[in-house]
């Protein structure tokens, strides 16, 4: 019987793998971008909040409502201005308020220790929304450990090669 001899390794057994692993990859970021887009439907738009007594300033170039950083913060309107350091109220006329939260003073008079209550409306995270945010995360911390398996993965294939070609290579003596 006449034995075989394989002079060179076929590398086709390779394609199917390198698309399983393109594959997995191409379905995780649909996963990720349809969890985000369903996250942001979950969120409760225009929500309404009122803060009471936040601590503050008035003058021309402005202070920025702490609350202003909320998602889509909008449509703030100063409820009530007082002076802390006498407790005198001061008019809300006296100050403004811009579409970004910024309250400014027109005029010569600077209120440096000022109680600010407002109303605003924001974007709010619902428990649903923070559901898949997390879900969202947990995938993103898992993306590193992807590269260190592929990296296993392409070593265990150039591994497999090489064992293969010695194996079946002819050894004289």
């Amino acid at each position: 019987m006449r034995k075989l001899s394989k002079k060179g390794q076929s590398l086709g057994g390779l394609y199917g793998g390198i698309l399983v692993v393109a594959s997995i990859g191409i379905l995780l970021a649909l996963v990720m971008f349809i969890l985000s887009s369903m996250g942001t439907s979950f969120q409760a738009q225009d929500t309404a909040e009122s803060v009471a007594n936040e601590t503050g300033f008035a003058n021309t170039t402005g202070y920025t409502l702490t609350k202003a950083t909320e998602q889509d913060f909008a449509s703030p309107v100063i409820t009530a201005l007082y002076n802390r350091t006498d407790g005198t109220s001061v008019g809300v006329g006296n100050a403004t308020v811009s579409a970004v939260g910024v309250v400014t003073n027109a005029t010569a008079t600077v209120w440096d220790n000022l109680s600010i209550s407002y109303t605003y409306t924001y974007t709010a995270d619902t428990e649903s929304s923070t559901a898949t945010g997390t879900l969202i995360d947990q995938l993103v911390d898992f993306l590193p450990w992807l590269g260190i398996i592929l990296l296993v993965l392409a070593a265990g294939v150039v591994l497999y090669f090489m064992i293969r070609s010695f194996s079946s290579s002819n050894r004289g003596v």
